[in-house]
């Protein structure tokens, strides 16, 4: 089995192999691996992060880790919004509004966490 690295994208060797971070398996990248298992176009690499690209992955991750938060915060805002302007406006609930503000929150979280993606690193 091959080893990539996910920054470069370059095929790594068994010298480079040796000083490189392993990525964490972690549902994302399961999830993109049976999604290319299933279209039968699975490398099925192994990936890590070369030496030299390990600050830039730990800064990136940094700053997915930043941005997946704050998608959060925006979301649980508007699921809230959408949830408490009938009941402040009218006095009662309505559940299309909650219904509403749930899959906009849902939404939310999703594509911001899979636009900005960035693999953990094994420590």
């Amino acid at each position: 089995m091959k080893a990539v690295c996910v920054v470069c994208k370059k095929e790594l060797d068994k010298k480079n192999l040796k000083d490189a971070k392993p990525v964490k398996e972690d549902g994302v990248i399961k999830g993109i691996r049976a999604l290319k298992n299933a279209l039968k176009i699975a490398t099925n690499a192994q990936l890590y992060v070369c030496k030299e690209h390990v600050p830039e992955q730990q800064k990136r991750r940094k700053e997915f880790e930043k941005s997946i938060t704050i998608t959060g915060l925006l979301a649980a805002l508007v699921f809230i919004g959408l949830a408490a302007v009938p009941l402040l406006a009218k006095g009662q609930l309505n559940l299309g509004s909650i219904f509403a503000g749930l899959l906009i929150a849902v939404l939310l979280v999703l594509l911001g966490g899979f636009l900005k993606y960035t693999p953990q690193v094994k420590v």
